[in-house]
């Protein structure tokens, strides 16, 4: 009676991926950024909304608004990821130099530090091509050691 018992506080307990044994991933954004940290307000600010108020968002982050570029924030955010059972994440990637390319060092050491594999979604920037993306994950790889893409 004991063990089942346990069995079910651990069944509670444990995230669903654990039990389950899959892999479970999550799309991750690093579109955003303040004039504090960036300069100006990266994404919270389109279609004409006016930060730190009115934001380009249906929902208002509990922590207000944040900068991507915030390796705390990042650290946070992949302790909230790593605690709701997902064990990948794939990284929105605008190609290189874009914000996204910038911040993608600290988002794969945050992650790995939390046991969270990195998995890139090559979007469609400007003047994207088939050479182009294959020469991006070439990038990726060699830069990051990311061997998942989305395109």
């Amino acid at each position: 009676m004991r063990r089942l018992l346990l069995g079910f506080v651990l069944a509670l307990v444990l995230p669903a991926n654990a039990l389950a044994g899959g892999q479970v991933t999550a799309f991750y954004y690093p579109w955003y950024g303040t004039t504090a940290v960036d300069g100006s307000y990266q994404h919270w600010s389109q279609d004409g909304h006016a930060p730190p108020n009115d934001i380009a968002s249906s929902y208002y982050p509990a922590l207000g608004i944040y900068s991507s570029s915030d390796r705390l924030v990042i650290a946070a955010q992949m302790t909230e990821i790593r605690n709701a059972g997902i064990n990948a994440i794939a990284v929105s990637w605008w190609g290189r130099g874009s914000p996204e390319d910038r911040r993608m060092p600290a988002i794969v050491a945050a992650a790995r530090a939390n046991g969270i594999q990195v998995a890139a979604h090559l979007e469609p920037y400007p003047d994207r091509t088939v050479s182009s993306i294959v020469s991006d994950v070439a990038y990726l790889e060699a830069s990051y050691g990311i061997k998942t893409f989305y395109v």
